[in-house]
């Protein structure tokens, strides 16, 4: 009489067998299976990681390039700057001259938007112009806020004489430059700027090494021809000023503002300038 064999015992049979065969039971298969996603993922993530590294780096000999023609282009006009100590007797005019970490613009997540302001010589005569950094129009910064650049904006000899004629020491040179028309397409000099800052150096008291005057990047203010940092602190025998710019791609800028070490960051995915200039007056 033939064996009477269950159904349950069917299975067992044909998943013994087929371990016989293949080697695997259904569940190591499954497991197996969870792991290769595992590793495909990883291995995904790992080459995205490596293209944006390599994307990078290829971004940062033309932010090289970029940041030397943007120095290039401030220290032609700091060459051309209006630069006097005032003369009362001949009415000769004090030509301000300031750097500010909060100049046109809104803050970004507690971060001023830095400009520097002063005055140059024109055939037609003394032009204020500020250099600052501004949020970038809609049109290129597709509605992100985090997206920044440097901007050159100059007025005409009309409004320049006007501040010229109503200045005073405590007046701050950037106000004449309003926000909306700091920020226009026409005044955009670079989309990539996220840090720019200037230095006062002079000569150390060795005569030999240079001694930077406001590494932090303060406020800046040369009028009648005195120098005063944020703080009412004045000081003299300034040799040179140095202008820093910080380049980065335009996506890269929301990360860059809401990054801890922003120092790091730049390092790493843009590329920093900084040029020495001798001051004269």
């Amino acid at each position: 009489m033939a064996e009477n064999v269950s159904f349950p015992s069917i299975c067992l049979e044909f998943m013994h067998f087929g371990r016989n065969i293949l080697g695997f039971t259904l569940l190591e298969i499954l497991i197996a299976s969870v792991i290769m996603a595992a590793i495909t993922t990883f291995a995904a993530v790992g080459i995205n990681t490596l293209l944006d590294c390599k994307k990078t780096e290829n971004e940062k000999p033309k932010l090289a390039f970029e940041a030397f023609q943007l120095l290039n282009e401030i220290e032609k006009n700091l060459e051309n700057k209006c630069t006097s100590l005032g003369n009362l007797l001949i009415h000769e005019n004090a030509y301000p001259f300031q750097f500010s970490p909060s100049g046109p613009g809104h803050d970004f997540e507690n971060s001023a938007y830095p400009s520097l302001s002063f005055f140059i010589h024109s055939p037609e005569g003394p032009r204020a112009i500020c250099y600052g950094l501004a949020p970038l129009p809609a049109l290129i910064s597709k509605n992100s806020p985090a997206a920044l650049g440097l901007f050159k904006f100059t007025l005409d000899t009309a409004s320049s004489v006007t501040i010229l004629e109503n200045f005073s020491s405590e007046d701050d040179l950037y106000t004449p430059f309003p926000t909306e028309n700091m920020g226009k397409l026409a005044n955009l000099l670079s989309d990539s700027t996220v840090l720019f800052e200037m230095h006062l150096v002079k000569l150390a008291p060795d005569g030999m090494a240079l001694d930077y005057l406001n590494t932090d990047a303060r406020a800046i203010k040369m009028y009648a021809g005195k120098w005063t940092l944020e703080g009412a602190i004045k000081f003299e025998d300034v040799l040179f000023t140095e202008i820093t710019l910080g380049l980065l791609p335009k996506s890269l800028h929301g990360q860059y503002f809401s990054s801890v070490d922003r120092k790091s960051f730049l390092k790493k995915n843009g590329f920093q300038l900084s040029r020495l200039l001798p001051w004269y007056i």
